[in-house]
This record gives C-alpha cells, sequence and structure tokens, in this order.
C-alpha cells in the first residue's frame, strides 16, 4: 500500500489577468492587463474607444 506524501501547492492567483482582443480589419491587438490595475485598464480603454 502507498504511502501518503504531502504536497506544497500554491493557491491559485487571486488576481488573474484582464485579457483583451481587439480587431479592426486586418489589425489584431492583444493586451493583457493585471487585474490589480483593473480601474487604469478600464481608463485606458475608454480613451481608447473615444
Amino acid at each position: 500500500m502507498p504511502a501518503f506524501v504531502p504536497l506544497n501547492v500554491e493557491p491559485p492567483s487571486a488576481a488573474p489577468d484582464i485579457r483583451i482582443e481587439l480587431q479592426h480589419g486586418r489589425t489584431l491587438v492583444k493586451v493583457s492587463w493585471s487585474a490589480s490595475a483593473a480601474g487604469e485598464c478600464a481608463a485606458w480603454l475608454r480613451e481608447l474607444l473615444r
């Protein structure tokens, strides 16, 4: 019978990245932004879409 082997497991990240993909014609832009800076991401996106 196998013995119990404890493992150290890190908890999942509390703030995953925000991923945005924008396509306009043949141009594709992919942005990855830290979720901890979601407010700054929203402000950037608002300015971009003006």
